[in-house]
């Protein structure tokens, strides 16, 4: 079964190498040393069958241990051109442009990949997934808790990753999927096609701020020409391996198998089970996965309609109070001790520009988050009371006792208007301070008025 071509998008650049004589065609991707390693070995395999030799009348005919040709064959070990050679001799390969491309691909097995450096905070599996994604021309994802982390801004990865990795690996795999995201997501890189649960869509991860950027962010990528999201709403039930999260790679030579990652959900184990093309009989095959993968695409609708959906409820008074309710009643958090300061930045500006607002949350003396580096991880919820505007400008979260952040209001009639901040504990989503802000027009010009903070705790 050949994999259905991508309707949308280019694949990765390849240089490709058709070689007569041996099994199938040679595709060489010299983008990944250990993809170049695996395939280099399955050649080697297939050329010693054709010739029906044994590993152990291999290695008695080169005069070489047994191990040393299973762990060439296993892809353990690099083989050296001297010794591929040899091989290719005994087998009675003589094409040059063959040898050559052989040749080629072992000089390639030897190079360190660019993700080499997170050999050591990353899982193995999850390498080899990198390795797979890198030369692949179609990526289909499927994931039923979170957002795919192809998708995921830098700090919802971190949250993930805190529930998901060892404490000291949490940086060094945040960073390690932003870079990911920035190789892929080019205009020559692969088509991706991603079906999420509607679950990843509604469920708060990492607090109420980093859910919205989240959700924006997904917004955003909606549009990439290489990208198609789609979500499996909850009125569809259940389906064919509707619990496990799963990835699908096609590669550009129609004769290339199909790899399957079918990941791990053990938290802080970050392994997985690869699969390779596979007997269609084999349910889970990757042919199989393909095929319920197809399935998921022709049911499930685009993901924008209820990203905006969310994102409105997110963003509206009633979801600012219900986090105020809870942060009453789960008072464990919250942030005796400390106020909430506002600061208007410019006095001068006519109706319709964006006021530049500060919003602080500072430790009195002798708080233990007065401290440097004692503090949490904060996000300032804006949301507004009235029909003005409010947009997040900057946030300048330090070590040190206070937190802020600025904002624009943009207010379009003369009047009142009120704004509510709230600031959320990142890690747990409970709201620690809020204070509110009456912006009055009064003419072209807004001023703040000297409204003290309500509803702290």
């Amino acid at each position: 079964m050949t994999a259905k071509s991508s309707e949308f998008g280019k694949g990765r650049g390849t240089m490709d190498v058709e070689a007569q004589g041996v099994g199938r065609g040679l595709h060489v991707t010299l983008s990944d040393p250990d993809l170049q390693r695996r395939r280099l070995r399955e050649q080697l395999r297939r050329l010693r069958e054709s010739k029906r030799l044994t590993q152990r009348a291999v290695a008695e005919q080169l005069d070489w241990s047994p191990s040393k040709i299973i762990r060439i064959e296993s892809g353990t070990t690099s083989i050296s051109i001297t010794d591929l050679r040899a091989l290719l001799q005994l087998y009675g390969l003589e094409d040059a442009t063959t040898v050559e491309t052989l040749s080629s691909m072992a000089r390639a097995a030897k190079e360190r990949p660019w993700w080499d450096r997170y050999r050591v905070s990353a899982p193995p599996a999850f390498l080899v997934a990198i390795a797979y994604e890198s030369a692949a021309s179609v990526i289909r994802n499927f994931e039923p808790n979170v957002v795919p982390n192809l998708l995921q801004t830098e700090e919802y990865a971190r949250e993930v990753l805190r529930w998901t990795s060892s404490p000291e690996n949490v940086e060094a795999q945040a960073e390690l999927w932003i870079e990911r995201q920035e190789r892929l997501l080019q205009p020559a890189g692969p088509a991706m096609h991603f079906v999420v649960d509607e679950a990843v869509l509604t469920r708060t991860v990492g607090g109420p701020a980093v859910m919205q950027r989240q959700l924006a962010r997904l917004k955003e990528l909606a549009d990439h020409p290489n990208i198609r999201l789609r979500v499996v709403p909850f009125q569809l039930g259940l389906h064919r391996h509707f619990a496990t999260p799963y990835v699908i790679y096609e590669f550009a030579d129609p004769d290339d198998d199909l790899a399957l990652y079918v990941e791990s959900q053990a938290p802080h184990h970050g392994g997985g089970l690869f699969k390779e093309g596979g007997d269609y009989s084999d349910e889970g095959s990757a042919r199989r996965y393909l095929e319920s993968f197809y399935e998921l695409e022709l049911e499930a609708p685009s993901a924008l309609p209820l990203i905006d959906a969310n994102l409105e409820r997110m963003t509206s008074r009633v979801y600012a109070s219900a986090v105020h309710e809870y942060s009453a009643r789960d008072n464990i958090l919250a942030a005796p001790g400390c106020q909430a300061f506002l600061t208007l930045l410019d006095e001068d500006l006519c109706v319709g520009s964006p006021v530049p607002v500060t919003v602080e949350l500072v430790a009195e003396s002798g708080h233990p988050w007065a401290r440097p580096n004692a503090r949490p991880s904060l996000d300032v919820v804006s949301v507004p009371l009235s029909s003005a505007e409010v947009v997040p400008a900057v946030a300048l979260y330090g070590p040190g006792p206070a937190d802020c952040a600025q904002f624009h209001i943009t207010a379009t009639e003369a009047g009142t208007h009120r704004i509510r901040f709230t600031f959320v504990d990142r890690a747990s989503g409970v709201a620690l301070q809020q204070v509110e802000v009456d912006v009055e027009i009064a003419g072209p010009e807004l001023r703040l008025r000297n409204e003290p903070p309500r509803g702290g705790f």
